[in-house]
């Protein structure tokens, strides 16, 4: 699939998103800083965010996906967001900020997909002192 342009949208806020998503790593995989073809850093992580419990069943919905990009532009030295996103460990939460694109492909089954990437702007480790008091502690979720 082909993801839709951010660079264009630099001064509309419709796609800038704010949320805490928890870390999630394959076995095997080691995180940390990348080189793309042109030598610009760059770091990548899968994370899941909570769609909270059915009211109904008691059972957790299906979580939202992203990937997590943190992207350094300039230079060949990462920047400590890019750093930040290469060094997320599997169960972490974090509140990221940044730009959300979405990309869409039909899969081999002939089913339409859709995934999320986050460019991240900002990241810091998520604890209750920095979050409203809306935020619902959720410890018991499974990890898909």
């Amino acid at each position: 699939g082909k993801a839709m342009p951010t660079n264009n949208n630099k001064n509309r806020p419709s796609n800038y998103f704010i949320v805490t998503a928890r870390a999630f790593r394959k076995e095997g995989e080691d995180g940390g800083v990348q080189l793309t073809k042109n030598g610009q850093p760059i770091a990548k992580c899968r994370a899941s965010v909570s769609m909270g419990k059915d009211r109904e069943t008691d059972q957790y919905k299906p979580s939202m996906w992203l990937e997590l990009v943190g992207y350094t532009a300039e230079g060949d030295d990462a920047n400590a967001i890019t750093e930040a996103v290469g060094a997320l460990q599997t169960g972490e939460y974090v509140t990221v900020k940044g730009r959300l694109a979405m990309e869409e492909w039909t899969g081999d089954d002939g089913v339409a997909r859709q995934s999320y990437t986050l460019w991240v702007n900002a990241i810091e480790p998520f604890s209750f002192d920095n979050a409203n008091d809306a935020a619902e502690e959720e410890d018991d979720e499974e990890l898909i």
